[in-house]
């Protein structure tokens, strides 16, 4: 048994939120065992191993609902364009050209390395070789639900190739406890309808949920528009009917679109920074709470952000919820946090194993040092968590009980190699680039 304490606990149990004093978190086995009062705890477990976390604040680790992860080796090659000239002009491209076991591998660990330092303990990915990804996730000691991508890159990927993995993905998924799997079709812009109603139909046979690009961009709703008639919320749910659903972006879902998802229990992954540079708009966080719909926030990738920071889409996501919906009083701090942990987990249908400190659930939790001179002095501690603090704060992480952040360092991964296979990327990379 553990103890670990600290001067204040956000659990996240409800968007409403709070902050207990003088409590701690017991842990057995990798699961919590009970969130109670310090002194309770003493006398409860008095041959337990105690730790005391002075300026800390612990709450749920969060919970990055969309991104590429191996998309870390493109920061920076597609600066300052919109979406469908960034895709079709320089990333897919560069796809083509690189793309492999060995790419996936070295970005994802660079992105899972920047993800843990900044109290990331989960993230929904959506990128080609799975099996790598859920490799790597598996040694780096990450919570990840793995998506099988469906789409085309010349000469390196194809539906085919999703298609054809997309058991044994689940199947070697199912044997690794931090592991999950989707069925990842990218878009209905990118994909024919074949594909669209074949995803739909495997997700069905083998029991997954469907991870796709939803609504990003008005460019994206008007095609759809055009070509089939219907948005694209509607053509997701006649050609992918019965499934899980989770959206990344919707930045253009209207009310009819938002009651038709509701109805499906459809939850959106809200992805401020990357909807900003790209100038696809901005996700209206009050029509879907309206509507009931769980959202949580993401990254998106390297690519289109340029940082794995949930602790800057925290702040941007409740800033920017605040000005589209003119309601200084929505989106506060601890909805806001709510978001970024159990309303991810939520949409990742992840809500019964994290997103929260409660009895039962893993021990993926974070602590958060506020004893930095930004964080000074203190006297609302969720709105210094998002309002304030820093990913550069987090001290500490822990995931499934076991600590992968300590003192701001990585426990067991390899920063110096993760780096030289990032910097041998940039001159392959580098070759490609115009200019």
């Amino acid at each position: 048994m553990q103890l670990i304490s600290a001067p204040w606990i956000l659990p996240v149990t409800s968007p409403q939120g709070g902050v207990l004093t003088e409590h701690c978190i017991a842990m057995q086995g990798g699961r919590i065992v009970d969130v109670l009062p310090l002194g309770q705890a003493h006398r409860q477990h008095p041959e337990a191993e105690c730790e005391h976390l002075e300026r800390c604040a612990l709450l749920p680790a969060l919970v990055n609902a969309h991104t590429h992860a191996a998309m870390t080796l493109l920061r920076g090659v597609a600066e300052d364009l919109p979406l469908d000239a960034w895709l079709n002009e320089r990333i897919w491209p560069i796809e083509s050209a690189c793309l492999s076991r060995e790419y996936v591998a070295d970005g994802t660990r660079l992105a899972i390395a920047e993800m843990l330092l900044g109290g990331t303990g989960c993230f929904a990915d959506m990128y080609f070789h799975p099996d790598v990804i859920l490799e790597v996730a598996a040694d780096c000691g990450a919570r990840a639900q793995v998506g099988i991508p469906v789409l085309d890159i010349p000469g390196a990927w194809s539906c085919s190739d999703a298609f054809e993995q997309a058991e044994e993905v689940r199947s070697l998924c199912t044997r690794a406890p931090l592991l999950s799997a989707a069925l990842a079709p990218h878009a209905v812009y990118s994909l024919s309808l074949d594909d669209l109603r074949r995803t739909g139909e495997q997700a069905r046979a083998l029991d997954l949920r469907v991870h796709i690009h939803l609504a990003e961009t008005r460019q994206e709703v008007d095609g759809c528009l055009s070509e089939h008639g219907v948005s694209p919320a509607v053509l997701v749910d006649r050609l992918m009917p019965e499934v899980p659903l989770q959206g990344a972006h919707g930045v253009h879902l209207d009310d009819d679109d938002c009651t038709l998802l509701a109805v499906r229990g459809a939850g959106i992954a809200h992805c401020p920074a990357s909807n900003m540079k790209l100038a696809s708009g901005f996700c209206n966080l009050a029509r879907l709470e309206a509507h009931g719909i769980a959202f949580g926030i993401g990254t998106d990738g390297c690519a289109s952000n340029n940082r794995l920071d949930s602790f800057a889409e925290m702040r941007l996501a409740a800033l920017l919820a605040k000005s589209v919906s003119e309601d200084p009083a929505f989106m506060d701090a601890h909805r806001t946090l709510h978001a970024a942990t159990l309303g991810g987990a939520q949409v990742l249908g992840l809500d019964g194993e994290t997103g929260s400190l409660e009895a039962g659930k893993s021990a993926d939790f974070i602590a958060v040092d506020l004893s930095d001179i930004a964080s000074a002095p203190l006297y609302d501690i969720a709105g210094q968590l998002i309002y304030a603090c820093g990913r550069n704060q987090v001290d500490s992480v822990w995931i499934a009980g076991a600590r992968k952040v300590r003192s701001g360092e990585l426990v067991d991964i390899d920063l110096e190699d993760i780096r030289a296979r990032a910097q041998s990327w940039q001159q392959r990379i580098g070759e490609l680039l115009p200019g």
